[in-house]
């Protein structure tokens, strides 16, 4: 025979059950939060990485997105990854920005649009140009008057300034690194 309970007793068991489903709401959310945190936490294998008190993050983009000064940029490597590559000469931004800026590149659009994508907001133009010497349809211009960019294979990847031109020298493996390294140098990142 079943018991029959008072009103005392029903209150007494609902409030029972309320307090056990609460404490198990709270181990679990207790739990998941540490859990949370200690799988999410930094590590050697982490997609994160801080550099210069710049956060930078690897999305599943294939690349690695930074913010300064309230602008997004995005980049196929991080600065630790171009760290070997030789800069030499001093620049910056500040050098260029709301100025005209003029390319010459030699077969590698990755390396042009790698640095348009991340640059090109700070110029007033950007144009294409040849050397007084050379044979085509664009511009001619040169280092002493204008601010000339030049990308060009070679056997030593480096980054090199001389009077208002940088040089781009990369080889076959590395020049989205030589780009990369010249956008953290223009930012002064690096």
């Amino acid at each position: 025979m079943k018991k029959i309970m008072s009103r005392k007793e029903i209150d007494k068991k609902e409030q029972r059950n309320k307090l056990i489903i609460g404490i198990t709401m709270v181990v679990l959310m207790v739990s998941s939060i540490i859990g949370y945190a200690f799988f999410s936490a930094d590590s050697p294998s982490s997609k994160k990485i801080r550099y210069n008190n710049i956060d930078f993050f690897f999305f599943e983009d294939g690349r690695w997105h930074f913010i300064l000064n309230n602008k997004e940029f995005a980049t196929t490597f991080n600065p630790e990854e171009v760290k070997d590559i030789e800069i030499s000469g001093d620049f910056s931004l500040q050098e260029y920005s709301n100025l005209p800026f003029y390319i010459h590149f030699e077969n590698n659009k990755q390396i042009e649009q790698e640095i348009l994508y991340n640059l090109g907001g700070y110029f007033q133009r950007i144009n294409n140009f040849c050397f007084q010497n050379e044979n085509c349809t664009w511009v001619e211009k040169n280092c002493s008057e204008d601010n000339l960019l030049i990308i060009r294979e070679f056997q030593n990847s480096s980054v090199i300034k001389e009077d208002k031109c940088i040089y781009l020298y990369y080889n076959e493996t590395e020049g989205l690194k030589i780009a990369d390294s010249f956008i953290f140098k223009l930012l002064e990142i690096v």
